[in-house]
């Protein structure tokens, strides 16, 4: 099919024609489901990059404003480090988000991501996980205030398309899957507290940047008749 129609948007008619109007999630063959992951491959692949790529700038700026403040050689040392990071990886980040994500959008049922749930199973952790754990929630709560009805939506209808709910931290478009991704690809985990917090505070201003990325998924999954899936297995 045809990348678009006018610049900017995707043509989703083929896709359409694909599913053909067969209910969708239960009783649809492989290539129905192909179809659609396909287009969302699509959409992903065309309007999440600019977003994640304004992230890194922005960040990368705010990074050489916060080096100039540094108290000490070695906090500026750690503010060089990520600035040279986000600068000379940022092709090779953003582009291993987006496969990411692709790789969990066309293996749905890839072992999940959930966090721990027992008292067993969060002695296990260390406190760098728990506080990753604990800024991604937080950046997702704020993101949510633009994103948040347009996330459930766009979740719910991939559940639908897979005829089984995905928990949020493993649903691939979601707001919690792609910050997870975005820690890994970055190494937060191992990065200075204040590198960490200049980050973030970054990162909180992405939602608008994110809103044509997430109105995209929408627009496809309306064009396709995909209704979301409310109910989880």
């Amino acid at each position: 099919p045809s990348a678009a129609d006018k610049p900017g948007q995707l043509n989703y008619s083929y896709w359409a024609l694909i599913v053909g109007g067969a209910p969708l999630g239960k009783g649809m063959n492989t290539q129905q489901v192909a179809g659609p992951v396909h287009a969302l491959s699509q959409v992903l692949e065309q309007f999440l990059p600019p977003s994640l790529s304004n992230l890194l700038d922005a960040t990368v700026q705010a990074l050489q404003e916060q080096r100039i403040r540094a108290n000490t050689n070695s906090e500026e040392q750690n503010f060089t480090d990520f600035i040279r990071l986000c600068s000379t990886q940022h092709d090779r980040i953003i582009a291993e988000t987006v496969k990411i994500i692709q790789l969990r959008l066309k293996n749905p049922n890839t072992q999940p991501l959930a966090p721990p749930s027992s008292i067993d199973d969060w002695n296990l952790v260390d406190d760098a996980e728990v506080e990753e754990q604990l800024a991604m929630r937080r950046l997702v709560r704020v993101l949510r205030e633009p994103l948040g009805s347009l996330e459930w939506a766009n979740c719910a209808r991939l559940n639908r398309l897979n005829a089984h709910g995905n928990k949020e931290l493993d649903n691939p478009l979601s707001l919690e899957f792609l910050v997870r991704t975005l820690q890994s690809r970055l190494g937060l985990r191992q990065q200075s507290a204040a590198v960490r917090e200049v980050f973030y505070a970054v990162a909180a201003l992405l939602g608008d940047a994110l809103l044509t990325y997430f109105k995209q998924l929408d627009a496809l999954f309306k064009q396709l008749k995909i209704e979301p899936l409310t109910e989880l297995n």
